[in-house]
């Protein structure tokens, strides 16, 4: 199996935001789907937020199980805030994903209408 490394500040300076978790997830799609493992080298950055993971990796758990995620995608130099985001958003991702469909569906909505009362 082919291994790529993907540096992370060629993608985000902070990996803070959905739109820079987006960019990776769109990088993660290819290359698994190209069936390469794939090391995300996080050098250099700092800043992390759980948005960020949560649109990323934990946004491949609809089509890949947890422990593929886990052995395909190998991170190097996450700081501890990294780390605690990428734990909390996997684990709450897993969660959610274990729902079935029309409960997934129903969560999503409350979450959306309590965002939009923040508004």
């Amino acid at each position: 199996m082919e291994t790529v490394t993907v540096k992370m500040t060629d993608i985000a300076p902070r990996c803070l935001t959905s739109s820079a978790g987006m960019k990776l997830l769109s990088i993660l799609h290819d290359h698994l789907s190209n069936n390469r493992r794939v090391i995300l080298d996080f050098s250099d950055i700092t800043m992390f937020a759980s948005l960020f993971f949560n649109n990323s990796i934990t946004k491949l758990m609809p089509d890949y199980p947890v422990d593929i995620i886990r052995k395909k995608i190998l991170v190097k130099n996450l700081n501890e805030t990294g780390q605690k985001a990428l734990s909390r958003s996997l684990e709450v991702g897993s969660d959610f994903y274990h729902l079935d469909l029309p409960s997934r569906q129903q969560l999503s909505l409350l979450i959306e209408k309590k965002l939009s009362d923040w508004e």
